[in-house]
């Protein structure tokens, strides 16, 4: 380069960088010479715009070139992400460099940020970040502190230039190229997995993203970027100071015995020389050095080449063992000790660490250790050095209850801190801004707390009240209107059991992601499992408006929240619809989605619940969603993962709606429905439940079981597991737009077809669709139909070729009885618009098979003897249980259910006529002319529903009665050729037999070449 270019480039600041040594992610000013076309930024690149908009063109804005980049959004979110480098390939590590140049136009309610990211496995890491917020302010994270190191100012452009040491965890940087007085900690402590390629333990940078400081934030804004620069050589114009040497040394201490190092010094240089040395217990051996070092020598020399880990494993040396000694437990009358770890016959060997734990009722009260340990902690450290004995010294609380009258916030959280078993905090009418407030105070099954509302829904938790209820166990909370604004969560249940939420409303204002309830253990933790059994019941969750659940059930580190109940709430208003991340319920989670919840969500009522593909996700095992309505909700009741789910007995009415989505990331726009139970996985039972006027399909229809992509051995914690060993049976389906879908395949990504899922003892009857759609016949071969009634009329069919023991095609003679007056009219009742069995129903004593679980119907009346296929045990005029819901049955204010149904009886009907021959729902209609050409058109003959009789033949004769064409198992592919040549033009006769019958079908072919 000569003198006159190199100035040229300094003067348009061009960050200049030799490629022969460096590693370049990416360093361009957006110009066509570069590979950048105007428009769209998305999927140039290695660009993504997943939110907003990231536009390439030719404007006045431009820092040097012709071209830049406006990224932009309207109170909407902003998700704009360069990825040179996937989770499983290695990235740039080491000493790394980072240059842009922003020109900030203008940022409403959240301003932006530029994030640095190391990708491995499902994981997503921030190296650096750094903000233009809307007070003009620019600012750098020191960790999770955001620390101000300079301003912006309204379309001037700003130079921001980052330097990052992965090897010392630190980054500096420059604005318009002066340095700032500070070094910075790298945004997130963590430590990578192995990912593909991608070796774990050491850092490494892998993406770079544009957003409103989180991903899902909606504010607006408008800025523009050009002269970018990532990769591992320096920045020649700026200088950022000498790369440091010096590193550390980090030990974890084995189980038995000491590791020191000599020199002792909190960091060493590179290449210094170090030992390690492991001081044993008698008894014990060095079975190997782990993390950087190797050998089982317990002295070990070595240079540091890096920050660095050394441990060991060390046990017992069996050939020379220490001694056994005995640690007996005195277990107290109220409480339990245990010993951690576990040792046969509570023998340990000398030097060996326990931990004792003592636990009790909240009732009782822990007076402090006997025996042989002294203190008052709830967890003892011990090392064994001999025998030992255990006690603890546990009374009863005697404190009597008090009820405590609250009026103000200080007056309530005193309340709150003081409380005792049995104790009721009784709260007077008023507004109460309680903050993020922790309550810890428990009762006990004799003994439990109530915190009520005096008059319910008149205490209100407004501002940014935002309870969370730490390890308690018998609490109550009733009665109270919740209108929070701007808050994460609102109830946040961890480590409780036997806490209940109840006859309260839900009307958080959200401005970001808010999970209204959360239920589980402290997220990821070790410890056993703690929360389980708490009740939410009788609520009202309406107007969501942003990302989160109306309530969400997770746990700990491998177990889901067990026994937990949700029962008689209303749910309504959430939307608008997004991708993901926004269904009203979810329990459990992909990592704990092999663990068994055993929850119960029933008697609910779901209203307008449109914000997520998955009204309601199953992600666990053995849970059980039952006699629930769902009301014009876009999406569908998902078992989405884990085994053994019992959906059972819910309404799911259509009414009509539909809506037009946009998917945020393609810009495609589809029509969605409301929709019925998708199910993945293994063994789960869809029973007794009543389906009517849905509108979608696809993945929204009244039973979805498409294909998956990883069979149900798989470890996957995230894919979606093909159907098997799933029980569709004793359901009731009434004109939807899509009854049955199997085996969509979501464009080839889910080759897996379902395996012996069984489809029994239904009633469809349906009047504009086929009844039954397939994908392929592969995946229909892993269904069965046994003893089904599906009822076409006007232009539905069955769908599928089958035998009457599948599929009986008769009329189930459904019909709407009257209602006992009920103080309105029967039409004003959502179930007086089921359809249920008339008393000469064919379907009555009709079904087959044990099915012992299905002791009763979708109105909880019991099904005795032989039971009836379909949804509905016929009774007459006997008690109904349960039915469709209304508001008036559920939330806060909700009376008894209460619906009677009166039926007429009249005499017997003549008996039905025979059942329609297939020939007749599936007439073959073949074409009267080939033309094959090659224009596409006539090209090969057809015969219409030809695909319905897989055992048919096809003879084809000339007008000399020869033959000229026969084929078993025709499929419309016979292009006029026989036997290798071109048969003669002319009309020839053909015959047709289905194969299901002796019927014979004759007509006449005429064969025309135009070429």
């Amino acid at each position: 380069m000569n003198r006159l270019a190199l100035c040229l480039c300094i003067i348009l600041g061009l960050v200049v960088v030799d490629k022969t040594k460096a590693q370049v992610a990416l360093q361009t000013s957006f110009e066509t010479i570069d590979g950048y076309v105007s428009g769209n930024l998305n999927d140039q690149n290695n660009w993504k715009v997943k939110a907003g908009n990231a536009v390439v063109s030719a404007t006045s804005t431009v820092k040097a070139g012709s071209q830049s980049v406006s990224l932009n959004a309207g109170n909407a979110a902003l998700l704009v992400d360069f990825i040179p480098y996937s989770g499983i390939v290695a990235g740039l590590t080491g000493d790394i460099y980072a240059d842009v140049w922003l020109n900030p136009v203008s940022f409403a309610t959240k301003g932006i940020a530029i994030n640095a990211y190391d990708l491995f496995g499902n994981s997503a890491k921030r190296i650096f970040v750094i903000e233009f917020g809307t007070d003009n302010k620019i600012k750098a994270y020191n960790g999770s502190a955001a620390v101000n190191i300079g301003v912006w100012t309204s379309k001037d452009w700003v130079r921001i230039s980052v330097k990052v040491d992965l090897a010392t965890e630190k980054y500096k940087v420059a604005i318009n190229g002066v340095l700032v007085d500070a070094e910075f900690n790298i945004r997130e402590s963590y430590t990578p997995t192995a990912s593909g390629a991608r070796v774990a333990s050491v850092k490494q940078f892998h993406s770079l993203r544009f957003n409103h400081t989180s991903d899902t934030q909606v504010a607006s804004s408008e800025f523009f970027i050009d002269q970018m620069y990532i990769g591992t050589n320096p920045i020649h114009d700026v200088s950022f100071g000498a790369s440091a040497t010096s590193r550390t040394i980090t030990l974890s201490q084995p189980d038995y015995g000491t590791i020191t190092l000599n020199p002792a010094a909190a960091s060493y240089e590179l290449g210094q020389q170090v030992t390690a040395t492991l001081t044993l217990p008698q008894g014990y051996k060095n079975s190997g050095w782990t993390g950087d070092l190797s050998g089982t020598e317990l002295v070990k020399s070595f240079a540091v080449t890096g920050n660095m880990t050394i441990g060991a494993i060390t046990g017992v040396d069996l050939g020379n063992p220490p001694p056994q000694y005995v640690i007996s437990i005195n277990q107290p009358v109220n409480g339990q000790i245990t010993l951690s770890p576990v040792a046969t016959d509570n023998k340990y060997y000398k030097e060996t660490k326990l931990t004792a734990t003592i636990v009790y009722d909240a009732c009782s009260q822990f007076n402090g250790w006997t025996g042989g340990l002294t203190g008052n902690e709830l967890s003892k450290s011990i090392t064994v050095s001999g025998n030992l004995t255990i006690g603890a010294n546990i009374s009863e609380i005697t404190t009597p209850a008090i009820k405590r009258l609250v009026t103000t916030v200080a007056e309530f959280k005193t309340a709150l801190s003081a409380m005792n078993p049995g104790d009721v905090i009784e709260v007077e009418d008023g507004s109460y801004n309680l903050s993020a407030l922790t309550i810890t105070r428990s009762g006990c099954p004799a003994k439990p707390i109530m915190i009520i509302a005096k008059n319910p829904g008149k205490a209100i938790f407004n501002g940014n009240t935002a309870l969370t209820l730490e390890s308690l166990k018998y609490v109550t909370i009733k009665g109270f209107s919740f209108q929070s604004a701007s808050i994460g969560t609102g109830i946040k249940i961890q480590n409780c059991s036997r806490v209940r939420i109840t006859g309260n409303t839900f009307e958080i204002k959200e401005t970001s992601s808010c999970n209204w309830i959360y239920i589980g253990d402290t997220f990821a933790s070790p410890l056993p499992l703690r929360s389980g059994h708490n009740l939410i019941d009788h609520n009202s969750f309406d107007g969501k408006t942003q990302s989160g659940k109306y309530i969400v059930l997770d746990g700990n580190y491998n177990q889901q929240s067990q026994h937990d109940t949700i029962s008689y709430n209303v749910f309504k208003n959430n939307g608008p619809r997004a991708a993901n991340e926004k269904e009203s319920i979810r329990v459990g989670v992909s990592p704990l989605s092999k663990s068994s919840g055993f929850t119960v969500i029933e008697y609910n009522l779901f209203q307008d619940c449109d914000g997520d593909p998955e009204i309601v996700s199953i992600k666990s095992c053995d849970n059980t969603v039952r006699f629930n309505t769902f009301q014009r909700c876009l999406g569908t009741l998902c078992l989405r993962q884990g085994t053994g789910t019992i959906a059972e007995g819910n309404y799911f009415f259509g009414e009509g709606k539909t809506a037009v989505y946009t998917d945020p990331e393609s810009g495609a726009s589809n029509t969605i429905g409301c929709g019925g139970v998708r199910a993945y996985g293994k063994g789960h039972k869809i029973l007794n439940n009543y389906f009517q006027g849905l509108t979608g399909s696809k993945w929204d229809a009244a039973i979805t079981l498409t294909n998956g992509d990883v069979t149900n051995s798989s470890s996957s914690l995230s894919d979606h597991y093909l159907p098997e060993d799933i029980t569709v049976a004793f359901n009731t389906f009434v004109n939807n737009k899509s009854n049955i879908e199997i085996g969509f395949d979501n464009n080839g990504k889910y080759p897996k077809y379902p395996i012996n899922c069984s489809i029994s003892n239904n009633i469809v009857v349906d009047n504009t669709a086929p009844i039954v759609k397939s994908f392929s016949t592969a995946a229909l071969a892993g269904l069965s139909f046994t003893n089904n009634i599906m009822y076409p009329t006007g232009l539905s069919s069955i769908g599928i070729s089958a035998t009457p023991d599948q599929i009986r095609n008769i009329d189930p003679k459904l019909v709407q009885p009257k209602c006992k007056d009920l103080n309105g009219a029967c039409a004003d009742h959502l179930a007086y618009k089921v359809l249920r069995l008339d008393q000469w129903s064919p379907a009555i004593d009709a079904a087959k098979g044990d099915f012992n679980e299905v002791s009763v119907d979708f109105e909880r009346q019991p099904r005795t003897g032989a039971k009836d296929i379909g949804a509905d045990e016929y009774k007459g005029n006997s008690p109904i249980f349960i039915s469709a819901l209304e508001p008036k049955f559920v939330g806060p204010s909700a009376v008894p259910f209460a619906y009677e149904v009166v039926y007429d009886e009249k005499p017997k009907p003549e008996e039905p006529k025979p059942e329609q021959p297939v020939e007749k729902l599936y007439p073959m209609d073949a074409a009267n002319l080939l033309t094959p050409d090659g224009d596409g058109v006539n090209d090969r003959w057809i015969i219409q529903n030809i695909k319905m009789y897989p055992n048919n033949e096809v003879s084809v004769f000339d007008k000399a009665g020869r033959l000229v064409y026969a084929k078993k198992g025709y499929d419309n592919e016979w292009d006029g050729m026989w036997n290798g040549n071109l048969l003669n033009e002319g009309t020839y006769y053909y015959m047709l037999s289905t194969g299901t019958s002796e019927t014979k079908i004759k007509g006449f072919i005429t064969i025309i070449r135009n070429k």
